[in-house]
């Protein structure tokens, strides 16, 4: 079946295919990988967007957005990610590599997909409109996000295997989002940024929750120590080992393969829930 979630790169919006699911790409000195497998019954499909942009700077922007809601959710997302799009290509030539510019950047794009998505619900008389959101800025080794809801950035060590958080997720006690992109109250000082780095030996992962919580403890994943962040994730060899393999020159750690892994590794799991993923890996 047809995906016919959109993602969005140089050329504008493109379908993809779930069979095969990946899709990789070289961009500001950097290899994307990304897939969006539709799992969530008829009522809640295609409530994921995928978005990336490289800057003729060597900048990379790559966001993640999934719709809240069962009859808006797919709406809400591509209405926010659409606005974030437009954002990001007016203004994507003109960012440097200052973090303060990067930061404020990021909450800048959020805030106007914030500010567009409440104009639709209005004009079409919606009420129930939302979407998670994770951005990231990549600038060299550096790494700049910024996140509304349960959608996680994660960084993968090669070498260890060893997943960490970026961020704290936007959940209350009893898993319901706290934070998201169509809140009327949603301002500035609420959209938090968290900083880190990528290196040649560490990946990048930006995924909904139906890609990368299906593989995490029932409680919010917290940022903290590896052994705190353990709790929470295997290994990815733990949790990947049956699908990683060597293929067409790949390596075991290349950004290509471990999304082929999760992808297997999702597409084999009884969830009910979108799930797509970009990952990041430096040149």
């Amino acid at each position: 079946m047809q995906n016919s979630n959109l993602f969005w790169n140089e050329r504008g919006p493109e379908q993809i295919v779930p069979a095969p699911p990946v899709t990789a790409k070289k961009a500001a000195h950097c290899t994307l990988a990304w897939f969006s497998l539709n799992k969530a019954p008829a009522d809640r499909r295609n409530e994921d967007r995928l978005f990336f942009r490289a800057g003729s700077n060597n900048s990379l922007i790559a966001a993640v957005f999934d719709g809240i809601g069962s009859s808006s959710g797919g709406i809400s997302a591509d209405t926010a990610c659409s606005a974030f799009t437009r954002f990001v290509d007016d203004r994507l030539a003109s960012l440097s590599g200052d973090g303060f510019r990067r930061r404020s950047f990021l909450r800048d794009a959020i805030l106007f997909a914030n500010q567009e998505l409440l104009e639709f619900a209005r004009k079409n008389k919606i009420d129930d409109v939302g979407t998670t959101v994770s951005a990231v800025s990549v600038f060299g080794s550096s790494v700049i996000c910024a996140n509304l809801g349960d959608s996680p950035v994660l960084s993968y060590f090669c070498r260890s295997g060893r997943l960490q958080s970026l961020f704290d997720q936007h959940r209350d006690p009893l898993g319901g989002l706290t934070r998201w992109i169509g809140d009327p109250e949603l301002g500035r000082s609420q959209i938090p940024i968290h900083y880190g780095r990528i290196t040649k030996d560490s990946l990048l992962l930006l995924g909904t929750d139906g890609a990368l919580e299906s593989f995490s403890a029932p409680y919010p994943l917290r940022t903290g120590s590896p052994a705190s962040v353990s709790r929470h994730y295997k290994s990815y060899t733990d949790l990947f080992g049956d699908h990683l393999k060597e293929e067409n020159g790949l390596t075991p750690h290349s950004a290509a393969e471990l999304a082929g892994a999760v992808a297997a590794a999702v597409d084999d799991l009884p969830t009910h829930d979108d799930a797509s993923l970009i990952i990041i890996q430096r040149e």
